[in-house]
């Protein structure tokens, strides 16, 4: 049973949404989120980790196609649903003309080879 999306899920449940558990992310102790995508076939895959309370949303979308499969893993201020949406949240973030910030994020491969993380 994992704590997810505000409830509690079965393995089985969990692969019914996802497909792989390998698309899955999750918050540690610390506040940072890690989220990874991995082809065991390939055996490799890459990581993403960073700190929750700047980028407070992941975004992943996936294309499948003939032969292909292409994921991209975004982490986010806001959701997916739009700017319409954004700013009726709060969570829409504008910078000033000449205005900077600063985000941490750390991006890795995985792969058997190197016995995990490279």
């Amino acid at each position: 049973m994992v704590d997810l999306w505000g409830r509690r899920w079965t393995r089985d449940e969990l692969l019914a949404r996802v497909g792989r558990l390998e698309q899955l992310a999750g918050v540690n102790d610390q506040g940072l989120v890690g989220a990874a995508v991995a082809s065991r076939a390939a055996e490799t895959g890459v990581f993403q980790r960073y700190p929750r309370a700047s980028l407070p949303h992941h975004i992943t979308w996936r294309q499948l196609g003939s032969g292909t499969y292409v994921v991209a893993m975004e982490p986010s201020t806001n959701r997916d649903a739009g700017r319409f949406d954004a700013r009726s949240r709060g969570e829409l973030r504008h910078l000033a003309p000449g205005e900077q910030r600063r985000y941490q994020l750390e991006i890795g491969a995985l792969t058997t080879t190197s016995g995990g993380r490279t």
